[in-house]
């Protein structure tokens, strides 16, 4: 261990070195848009020579939980849906560009946006309408459905009230206009809005498939219909999905691969193998033990931030942890320093608060420099605060039980969890019982709370301190550990309806409320690092992460 964390000390030096992309615009309708820039991309080369053989391998990392758009949260899903789906907009290494849409008009108040939908089809030949917008983002919103992607919409007018009280759908501003026209009315203007609709629950699903599909309804290859760049055509569960390219997207003649191989290797020793074995093109994860041999010896070898937390949950249906003196004193009994040199280099700096470093407000700060780190000593753990707030509780080590600690099978995983039940059980003496699990079986356990404490990774993937904390609402599908504050979901659900620069203080104040009540134990800022064959080109990560291979191709 002292071996590993000295060379990943040093690769965190090196780290520092790189520079930051500067922003980019892109035009839209004579509109001028700011686009978030952290993509990686690879262009085509003039003296490249293209493979006749034009198929690739790309290793998950797990079985995804489901393929639905509209409802699952699970980013192994999303990734692949991502493939199979096009919205009405998408981006184009880091601009954003039309999908779907042909065209488009805002009202001048800013509220009304209408879409003027491409002449486009399923990959089964039917025609894709602007109906099949309106059902998809309709199941979304539903809360019979109980979407945690649902936070999303509530921007869109009527839609808090209709998911609330289960009435009034006819008054959400989705509606289709015949069959080639989509209206959207929000309730308060956002600049951002384009982008969010970029995102996998904004993409179309077809009623057919959905209704009449044996469940799950997208892995009925009978009558599954997508209409991205790739088709499901094969389904291995556990092992792999194969997909071919779709000869029926509206820009077919753009994509260059015939077929992908999704991978579902979880061991990282055996993904990476198989990558040096030429079995995989694509991994998403590195080890640590041969990132000092990858670094600058190896172009395959990619690294940069995005925007995500790695936190512990706390199930607060046990008696213990509902009290919030004790989740204060096992946050404040880390050494968050420590554990971001141990997490390398998957981690970007220790956290102090639920919203990334990158994440700006609406006016452009970058939000972490304005809210401060409340009063968390990254470099060391507290020692005579943490003894103070358990003694006040009247806990002690010796009268709480062990407590279970769960995390999914995963690059560092094993390392994060020993290093904080080792802190917690110096600093607290409490003992913690760990416990790994495949990605299915924890996010089971999540949902079921089978759990005390849990290691969580979340990739936000929207500039948008707003959509970030929404996902601690009470009654929301993320809000895993059970904790409610009717303060916070009122400033949440307000800054909904409200424009982006008067929404801020209320964000500013979320977050207080979160941290002051320790809903969370954030522990680190994540990025990515990930090994693409050289020989693949034309692929790109969009700003939300979402691997993006329509313009791919193998070169000799």
């Amino acid at each position: 261990m002292k071996k590993i964390i000295m060379v990943l000390t040093i690769l965190s030096a090196v780290m520092l070195l790189m520079a930051c992309s500067p922003e980019s615009k892109t035009e839209s309708n004579g509109e001028s848009e700011e686009v978030p820039i952290s993509s990686a991309v690879n262009r085509e080369s003039k003296t490249e020579v293209i493979s006749s053989i034009q198929n690739i391998d790309w290793n998950l990392g797990a079985q995804p939980t489901s393929l639905d758009p509209q409802l699952t949260t699970d980013p192994y899903g999303q990734q692949v849906i991502s493939q199979l789906y096009e919205g009405l907009f998408r981006y184009d290494g880091d601009e954003l560009v039309l999908g779907l849409c042909e065209s488009y008009t805002l009202s001048a108040d800013g509220l009304v946006y209408t879409f003027v939908l491409k002449d486009t089809e399923w990959d089964d030949g039917s025609t894709l309408t602007a109906y099949d917008f309106e059902y998809a983002w309709r199941r979304a919103i539903n809360p019979l459905n109980n979407s945690g992607n649902a936070q999303y919409f509530k921007v869109i007018e009527g839609v808090d009230e209709y998911m609330t009280t289960g009435t009034g759908l006819q008054k959400v501003g989705i509606k289709a206009i015949g069959s080639s026209i989509l209206e959207v009315r929000l309730e308060a203007e956002l600049e951002g809005f384009m982008h969010r609709l970029t995102l996998p629950c904004f993409m179309p699903v077809k009623n057919y498939s959905v209704e009449e599909g044996v469940a799950p309804w997208y892995t009925d290859l009978t009558r599954l219909a997508t209409n991205g760049p790739f088709k499901l055509v094969e389904v291995n569960y556990g092992l792999s999905y194969v997909l071919h390219d779709n000869t029926r997207y509206h820009m077919a003649d753009q994509v260059k691969l015939n077929s992908i191989v999704v991978g579902m290797v979880v061991d990282d020793n055996a993904m990476y193998l198989k990558f040096r074995g030429n079995s995989f093109t694509v991994i998403d994860v590195v080890l640590p033990e041969i990132i000092d041999e990858l670094e600058d010896k190896n172009a395959d070898y990619h690294i940069k931030n995005n925007n995500s937390l790695i936190f512990v949950a706390m199930n607060q249906k046990n008696r213990h942890l509902s009290d919030a003196g004790v989740r204060e004193a096992l946050s404040l009994a880390i050494d968050r320093t420590a554990l971001s040199i141990i997490a390398q280099p998957l981690s970007e700096s220790p956290a102090t608060g639920m919203v990334p470093t990158g994440v700006t407000d609406s006016v452009g700060n970058l939000f972490r420099n304005v809210a401060g780190d409340y009063d968390i000593n990254v470099e060391e753990a507290q020692l005579t605060r943490i003894k103070a707030l358990f003694e006040n509780g009247g806990h002690d080590g010796e009268n709480l039980p062990p407590l279970k600690l769960v995390y999914p099978v995963g690059a560092l995983h094993s390392e994060v969890v020993d290093y904080l039940a080792m802190m917690w059980k110096e600093n607290l003496d409490v003992d913690v019982r760990i416990t790994q699990m495949s990605w299915v079986d924890y996010q089971n356990a999540l949902a079921i709370g089978d759990y005390d404490l849990a290691l969580v990774d979340w990739r936000f993937p929207l500039d948008d301190p707003l959509m970030i904390l929404s996902r601690l609402m009470a009654d929301g599908e993320y809000n895993v550990g059970n904790w409610k504050s009717v303060r916070y979901d009122h400033l949440i659900s307000t800054a909904n309806t409200l424009a982006d620069f008067k929404r801020d203080a209320l964000i500013y104040e979320s977050e207080r409320i979160l941290m002051d009540q320790v809903a969370i134990i954030p522990l680190y800022y994540g990025r990515d690092n990930y090994l693409v064959k050289e020989t693949l080109k034309g692929w790109s990560k969009t700003p939300s992460g979402y691997w993006n291979f329509s313009r791919a191709y193998m070169i000799q």
